[in-house]
């Protein structure tokens, strides 16, 4: 205890600031981890519902109550698989204990702060490395963990998760500087492993391994153990990551549509991402002035912004002569993530420039099955934040020769508090009442096995019916998956019911339609459906209404109107 004692102490400048910095970057957060009394979640993006059904999904799987590659408990009866799911293993663990100790929205909320913290806990060990300096370090793991594309991303634990990459770099660069070649192969474990975490990262992980390998590649390709190490990283790697990869691969032409399905839809490429940070709760109206992005700022992501201060620090450091070999090389892992970043053509406030391609346009072509994944090019912007932060620390480092240790660690602090300013997002919530959620106590009731047909339909509205699924268990015709394969939908297009209200349209049965409606409703019973719930308040529910205006209801509150299945057949003529 005394030795761990010390190494808390040792290290209680970034224990105290992150600590610090964890509350009020994800401000008010942590007040939601002490309230029972309110469903709060510190993000508004629909996203996180599919995370809840992740998590609840895979302890089913680990329980062996569903498979882990296939469901039919979305898509009912047909189902689909689940291969492009993301499934992001650590996320499903930790949330999925916290929920045995405390409410799912406050163990969300806890897993939240637990990532952002780890993140720049992991950058931390890395920096100290590097830099070896611990306030110069503190800053650059600032920069990193709560940077607007990891407090950012509350709803994407896949993608803000990036703790995997400096830990198999710092293994990486300290195994081949130290000629350690366990700890080479035990970053390349981590690689691996990481393909577990989440695809984006695994790919970023990767390339930033790729790079260091050539960087490393001019003082020890003489050696035959260069070769042979790097040899096994690729083996190992391959070996750990390959349950996760290869099920993608299986199915060539599901893996060819998944790839193609946001085709000419990238998004976060705006060049304007990385000088503006429209998200921020006091200078966003001024960064949208002064840019000019009244029309775009809709389509701006907010999770790339570099921060003026950290770019100044970075300047600084050019300008000493003793960090700047190291510089440039952190330089060179920056530049081609930045590049990556701006998508397959440049974009400028709005404005797409498609006579200009960038590398991300090449690369498209010669690796599809990697680059055309990167639909929202923002994500490369995760291996941005360890060199931009070296650089940052080393510029940091710099002025600590022309100043007095005390005026250095004044200059850090200052720093810090720049960075954080410039960082600060506007935290959005999602909160769930109580009365929200009352109609799925009463579908519980009800006697015989519920499975449900949700209304409306569509993506936006089953990312929230999976999280309903996470409270009932209940079966449901439609649903969500990550690249949802177009043939998950033939059921619901071979039935005339469903795919009226599957196209935001009504249908009653007539003279004119009797047949065929009775023909629909018959084949719903048959494969057990029981009861169809419309849910009031969302959007172009209206649309399908008038489906029941004659229909008398089973259950009906402020939220949802539910319908027994056999109610359809008496109000048929």
């Amino acid at each position: 205890m005394s030795r761990i004692w010390s190494v808390v102490r040792s290290h209680q400048v970034f224990l105290i600031v992150t600590g610090v910095l964890t509350v009020v970057m994800t401000w008010p957060t942590v007040l939601f981890v002490f309230r029972t009394d309110v469903f709060w979640l510190p993000t508004n993006d629909s996203d996180v519902w599919i995370r809840f059904w992740e998590t609840w999904y895979g302890g089913q799987a680990l329980a062996g109550r569903a498979e882990y590659g296939f469901t039919n408990l979305a898509f009912y009866p047909d189902g689909l698989p689940l291969v492009f799911q993301v499934f992001s293993t650590p996320h499903i663990l930790v949330f999925g204990v916290m929920q045995t100790l405390a409410p799912a929205s406050i163990a969300y909320c806890l897993t939240y702060l637990l990532i952002v913290f780890s993140v720049a806990l992991a950058s931390y060990v890395y920096l100290l490395y590097v830099i070896k300096d611990q306030w110069s370090s503190t800053l650059g793991a600032i920069i990193v963990g709560f940077s607007p594309f990891v407090v950012g991303h509350a709803q994407h634990p896949d993608i803000n998760f990036i703790v995997p990459i400096p830990i198999a770099l710092y293994l990486f660069h300290r195994g081949f500087a130290e000629r350690r070649y366990k700890l080479i192969l035990a970053s390349a474990v981590i690689a691996g492993l990481t393909a577990y975490v989440g695809m984006y990262i695994f790919v970023c992980l990767v390339l930033s391994l790729g790079m260091f390998a050539i960087a490393f590649m001019p003082g020890h390709w003489r050696r035959s153990s260069f070769w042979i190490t790097l040899a096994s990283c690729c083996i190992i790697a391959g070996s750990v990551s390959a349950p996760r990869i290869i099920p993608l691969l299986q199915d060539k032409a599901l893996f060819e549509e998944a790839m193609n399905k946001f085709e000419g839809r990238e998004r976060g490429t705006d060049l304007i991402e990385n000088f503006a940070n429209v998200l921020h709760p006091i200078a966003g109206d001024l960064f949208e002035q002064l840019f000019s992005l009244e029309a775009s700022k809709a389509n701006l992501l907010g999770t790339s912004y570099l921060g003026y201060a950290v770019m100044a620090l970075a300047f600084v450091g050019f300008f000493h002569k003793r960090h700047r070999r190291q510089m440039l090389a952190w330089l060179g892992l920056l530049v081609p993530f930045l590049a990556l970043r701006l998508g397959s053509f440049l974009t400028v406030a709005g404005v797409q420039r498609k006579n200009i391609l960038l590398p991300k346009a090449l690369l498209d072509d010669l690796v599809p099955g990697v680059f055309e994944a990167f639909h929202a090019s923002d994500h490369f912007h995760m291996g941005v934040l360890l060199p931009l932060a070296i650089l940052a620390s080393y510029g940091a480092l710099s002025l600590r020769g022309r100043l007095s240790a005390s005026q250095h660690k004044v200059l850090v602090i200052l720093a810090i508090v720049l960075v954080s300013f410039e960082y600060r997002l506007e935290i959005t919530p999602t909160v769930v009442r109580d009365d929200e959620t009352a109609f799925l106590g009463w579908l519980a009731t009800e006697p015989d096995d519920v499975i449900v047909i949700n209304l409306p339909m569509g993506r936006h509205n089953s990312k929230l019916y999976g999280f309903y699924q996470t409270l009932n268990g209940f079966p449901q015709v439609e649903g969500l998956a990550a690249r949802t394969p177009s043939a998950a939908y033939d059921y619901i297009r071979s039935n005339l019911l469903l795919e009226t209200w599957r196209s935001k349209d009504s249908i009653v049965c007539a003279d004119a339609n009797r047949s065929a409606y009775l023909a629909a409703l018959e084949r719903l019973d048959e494969d057990g459906f029981t009861h169809i719930v419309l849910h009031y308040r969302l959007l172009r529910q209206e649309n399908v209404a008038a489906s029941f205006a004659a229909i008398e209801p089973a259950y009906q509150d402020d939220f949802v109107l539910i319908i027994r299945l056999g109610s359809l057949r008496a109000g048929c003529p």
